[in-house]
């Protein structure tokens, strides 16, 4: 098998896990993935990949406590002495079964900012951040949704400028 990357995930999160995979392909990373290069995502496949692989990537969400092979496979990996990233999608999700060389934490949107992030931690931990040119450093936050509801801080702010500017009137009335 000629794959750096095997990406072990539960069938509820197979769209996450193409976009994991299409994100670390085009940074030149190899990827083996269950629902694409294993008929029916046949456990003895993944076990065969995962020796075949320089880094396991695992995507954990409340679906990954029903799918074993995510246990089988982390416990290969870590057996076989592979870096294991888990990208936790949700607040359900399992602790992986091994040790885990990077945890992202991917529970915020939008998903793309902790894909390149990921592409970031793979390049590393493969030896490849020379080539890529990309710094490790935490994912950038997401900017608030437009002409969404105002937080607490702003409706505080908007009431003491008011108070301030009936204050105001009323010296001046004086």
């Amino acid at each position: 098998m000629s794959h750096q990357v095997v990406i072990c995930h539960a069938p509820d999160d197979r769209a996450v896990a193409d976009a994991a995979c299409t994100v670390l392909e085009q940074g030149g990373h190899r990827c083996w993935l269950a629902g694409r290069d294993a008929p029916g995502g046949d456990h003895a496949f993944t076990t065969e990949a995962v020796r075949a692989a320089r880094l396991l990537v695992l995507l954990l969400s409340t679906a990954s406590r029903e799918a074993p092979v995510l246990r089988e496979a982390t416990e290969r990996a870590a057996a076989a002495g592979l870096p294991i990233v888990s990208l936790v999608l949700d607040g359900g999700a399992p602790e992986p079964a091994g040790p885990v060389a990077h945890r992202i934490a991917a529970m915020r949107l939008p998903l793309d900012s902790h894909l390149v992030y990921l592409a970031t931690a793979v390049d590393r931990l493969l030896d490849d951040e020379p080539a890529r040119g990309r710094a490790l450093t935490a994912p950038p936050s997401p900017l608030p949704r437009a002409g969404g509801r105002p937080g607490w801080l702003t409706v505080a702010l908007a009431g003491a400028v008011g108070i301030a500017a009936i204050a105001a009137v009323a010296i001046a009335v004086d």
